[in-house]
């Protein structure tokens, strides 16, 4: 099992932020923002704390909500998943569906990355066995993020979520050889020659 997400880059200038149920915008100085006419929304908003993360509604019909959180350019690894969750949270609270991610500002590679990944797999729950499952954020439109970065994060989300998944199964229906098939099905859809040894080869 695949899991099921769209991660998209695109351009600011392109974006229509009104087909968006679910905007987060993420930037270290109210300032820049102000300077971008693209982002006309956080004009007349008030300037964030450091490392604080702030939820308002746009509109009630149709419901659009934004969440802004202020990010160092060189805040660590800790502080990132942090403010990835705390933003997440929200829109599972939401329970947005089309969302727009937008960084403003010239962060690293490495903070994009981690920040998308713990911005995803937060709001993804072992819901295989559940009769009615949810998964909010299936699309994401993401600026500030090129193409090749958008396809490196999304090949470890889906290889973390395939993980959570092996061990959320009881282990009743993930034996062993359950276990093999699956780590082989996966493998291969995803350009890994992999061997299954039998016990008597080990």
């Amino acid at each position: 099992m695949r899991y099921k997400m769209n991660l998209k880059a695109v351009d600011l200038n392109r974006l229509e932020l009104g087909d968006y149920d679910f905007i987060t915008v993420i930037y270290n100085n109210h300032e820049d923002v102000k300077e971008n006419a693209s982002l006309k929304i956080l004009h007349e908003t008030e300037d964030l704390k450091k490392g604080e993360v702030r939820f308002s509604t746009l509109s009630l019909k149709p419901r659009q909500a934004l969440v802004e959180v202020q990010l160092h350019p060189e805040a660590n690894n800790r502080e990132v998943i942090i403010q990835a969750k705390k933003a997440a949270g929200y829109m599972k609270e939401e329970k947005a569906q089309k969302v727009a991610l937008i960084f403003n500002g010239d962060y690293p590679a490495i903070a994009l990355e981690q920040f998308l990944k713990s911005f995803t797999l937060n709001q993804k729950q072992f819901d295989i066995y559940l009769s009615k499952q949810e998964q909010f954020g299936s699309h994401i439109d993401v600026v500030g993020a090129n193409d090749s970065l958008i396809k490196a994060a999304q090949d470890r989300i889906e290889a973390v979520a395939f993980a959570r998944t092996l061990v959320n199964e009881p282990a009743n229906t993930l034996t062993p050889s359950e276990l093999a098939y699956r780590a082989e099905k996966f493998s291969l859809e995803n350009g890994v020659e992999v061997e299954i040894l039998e016990q008597k080869e080990i």
